[in-house]
């Protein structure tokens, strides 16, 4: 396992896509900006997905808010998630 100390370290790629609606763009850069707005995380955004670092807690935290976040909206989704607790994991 990765680590700073004693401190878990995670790496999590995400790829967000919206169901049911007209303007997918915009649900998606909402979730980027949530992603790049929350602490303790690290994230590189690409064409297909976005990385996501940080400590366990912090990643796993990102996670729920966007499904809560999404779920407040009424926005209907599908989310995969990969997470690794060794590829990735340095946080630079």
């Amino acid at each position: 396992m990765c680590g700073m100390g004693k401190t878990p370290i995670v790496s999590c790629q995400v790829s967000f896509y919206p169901l049911y609606t007209e303007d997918c763009i915009a649900t998606v850069k909402e979730v980027v900006d949530i992603i790049g707005k929350s602490g303790g995380v690290s994230s590189s955004v690409n064409e297909m997905s976005t990385i996501i670092k940080g400590e366990r807690e912090a990643v796993m935290g990102v996670l729920e808010e966007i499904q809560r976040r999404m779920e407040e909206k009424g926005v209907r989704y599908t989310m995969v998630v990969t997470l690794s607790n060794t590829c990735g994991c340095s946080i630079s």
